[in-house]
């Protein structure tokens, strides 16, 4: 996952909030004499800058005068931590030192300038914010003409913070890679903002220059690339192309300018949900909110080809209709289609979810989800137009720090459709201590667990159990308001019938678990980030008995 945000400029303050700033990096020898001169060049830099208080050297041993190239180290504090410098090290230490004022770590190879003033105009002393710059290309000939890097979205060499909002012990542990891997730097913006902090990559109002000539690299890229989740903050107002040329899929084109980049943002979409919901419930409207969803929408859109060509199937397209969409949606979306009469009913009661909804939830387009259904994702965004909000908005946690969206949920009956609803009953009660916060204040619950026909679990064709469900749904009806749903391939139908009973009902999907603390394979892999800021000893795996038979055939068991 990558998410995507345009910097706001500075708006500088009138008055300066002047305060110590603190330089912190790592000195080390380079075994190439070219690149060493370079780091030595930088440090010298920094230590003749007037606004710097203090540089911290976080070194793998003490080094000397000679080998630091300083006659003068009034400024120059060595600590010997023994290892390669890791990000969660510069919080520690600024925690352990109890340093306060203006935080800057960077890479060993980067220098400041005399703007380094406008740190004082900023607003990091009064609010929870970061700056990740953006570097330039020092020219050391005509320092006046170095030039501003790409200008790019996804690198960044320094980093600024004040610690008025430094970070807890525990939340430290997030940051714990190591400086220069590649995808680093994406890593940090995507936890800053996680944790709740606003994020600039202003470049020209704090300047930071990149000395690197020798353009040595010590990382195979493929192999040292920092897992994502990764976040791109692009420099104020630059143009679309330059993003377009960022992201643009190697095996999808795009037109220039064609994908919308004041999306994709997780505080943005966020908000965009919240005012839709605010307005739903105020005035008392019934809503749907459908996602688009993998295997399943690669079904509907084929069903729709089908009826629109009056049901004529060339034999290749039933050849993969029975070779690969029928046995996936049994196995992992838990839809036994027992004949093409079937076929088309799903096709139809899912696009029907979609029809009667305002507002529904899809994928960007550089993403796994998107590029494994590219044709038929664009067959909903195109024929069914409609407000999009972020499907990736559904992961709760990339908004405890901020504003979760289901606080718009406060005080209503809930009906929650998922497999692990014995899970979930043990964690109503606890569940403000799962992320230390109550994602759903003054709630009830009623939890109903669908059909478990994933899997090699047996299943009568989906529209005997879905009309079983639905009839069940309808009888308890008046004990709920809005439903979340997490239920595999019925998930956009039932959110649809619930719709037409009058109710309403987002398709929160498989990291519904999650709200309550119950995680899989899938989290502890791709979001582990996750687990290390927020899991505690009332999060807990899915019980034994909420496994089908053939789980780990599900999407290689990512949910248990």
């Amino acid at each position: 996952m990558i998410g995507i945000e345009l910097s706001e400029a500075t708006i500088k303050n009138r008055e300066p909030k002047e305060d110590n700033i603190y330089l912190i990096n790592q000195f080390f020898i380079h075994h190439i004499a070219e690149r060493q001169r370079e780091i030595v060049q930088c440090i010298r830099k920094n230590v003749n800058n007037p606004y710097i208080t203090k540089i911290y050297l976080l070194n793998e041993r003490i080094y000397t005068n000679k080998e630091l190239g300083l006659k003068n180290l009034d400024k120059i504090v060595q600590v010997n931590i023994g290892k390669r410098l890791m990000y969660s090290d510069i919080f520690n230490f600024v925690n352990n030192e109890k340093l306060s004022g203006y935080i800057i770590f960077s890479n060993s190879d980067i220098f400041l300038n005399e703007t380094l003033k406008n740190i004082y105009y900023s607003n990091l002393y009064f609010e929870k914010s970061a700056y990740c710059q953006l570097r330039y290309e020092y020219n050391e000939e005509h320092p006046k003409r170095s030039k501003l890097f790409g200008p790019r979205s996804d690198s960044q060499d320094t980093w600024m913070f004040h610690t008025n909002f430094k970070l807890s012990s525990q939340l430290t542990k997030s940051f714990r890679f190591n400086f220069g891997k590649p995808g680093c730097d994406n890593k940090v913006i995507y936890i800053f903002k996680l944790l709740g902090y606003k994020v600039f990559n202003d470049p020209s109002f704090i300047k930071t220059f990149h000395i690197h000539k020798s353009d040595i690299r010590n990382y195979n890229f493929d192999k040292d690339l920092i897992n994502k989740p990764h976040y791109y903050v692009f420099p104020p107002n630059q143009t679309s192309s330059h993003i377009d040329e960022l992201l643009t899929p190697k095996d999808r084109t795009f037109k220039k300018g064609s994908i919308n980049y004041t999306r994709y943002d997780f505080n943005n979409e966020n908000n965009k949900l919240i005012t839709y919901l605010k307005r739903k419930i105020e005035n008392n409207e019934k809503f749907i909110i459908p996602r688009i969803a993998g295997i399943e929408n690669d079904c509907a859109f084929i069903g729709q080809v089908i009826m629109s060509n009056n049901n004529n199937i060339p034999e290749n397209l039933l050849k993969t209709i029975n070779e690969k969409i029928c046995p996936t949606m049994k196995r992992n979306a838990g839809i036994h289609i027992s004949d093409m009469n079937t076929y088309l009913a799903y096709s139809r009661s899912y696009c029907q979810s979609f029809l009667n909804s305002e507002l529904y939830l899809d994928w960007e387009p550089w993403g796994p989800v998107y590029q494994a259904i590219p044709q038929s994702h664009d067959f909903i965004v195109n024929k069914i137009p409609r407000e999009k909000v972020w499907a990736y908005t559904m992961d709760i946690f990339h908004s405890i720090h901020t504003n979760p969206w289901t606080h718009t949920l406060r005080g209503k009956r809930l009906l929650i459709i998922s497999p692990f609803v014995y899970s979930i009953k043990e964690k109503i009660e606890i569940r403000e201590k799962i992320y230390g916060i109550d994602l759903f204040p003054e709630c009830k619950f009623v939890l109903l667990q669908p059909p478990q026909t994933q899997g090699t679990n047996p299943s009568r064709p989906f529209n005997i159990e879905l009309e079983n469900m639905v009839k069940f749904i309808d009888s308890i009806k008046d004990q709920f308001d809005i439903a979340l749903v997490s239920c595999g391939g019925y998930g956009n139908l039932v959110c649809n019938e619930i719709y037409n009973m009058g109710k309403s009902a987002i398709y929160v999907g498989g990291v519904l678990q999650m709200y309550f603390g119950i995680y899989g394979g899938r989290w502890l892999k791709e979001r582990s980030d996750i687990l290390r800021i927020f899991m505690n000893e009332y999060w807990s795996r899915p019980k034994e008995e909420e496994k089908p038979q053939g789980s780990e055939l599900i999407e290689k068991g990512c949910y248990w």
